[in-house]
């Protein structure tokens, strides 16, 4: 398991791994969740994405997370 402070290095960690699921919160350094999301999409369109949010409900910030191709979402707190 790896984890990373901004999507910049997310998207560089990929050129070399191919992690088996991609967990993200919906605010990171350097864009989004969903923007990052979108960009690893294009990358790796199979590997699975789940995007955290706790700022929130999940109504509408979840329908905007699946539309954009996440595999789960997961409204915090847990």
């Amino acid at each position: 398991m790896r984890s990373f402070t901004n999507s910049r290095d997310v998207l560089a960690a990929l050129e070399d791994d191919e992690p088996q699921v991609l967990v993200s919160d919906i605010r990171i350094a350097g864009g989004s969740g969903i923007d990052l999301l979108a960009k690893v999409r294009e990358r790796m369109p199979g590997l699975p994405v789940i995007i955290m949010n706790g700022l929130f409900g999940p109504g509408q910030c979840g329908q905007r997370v699946f539309r954009a191709g996440a595999f789960e979402y997961l409204p915090k707190p847990f």
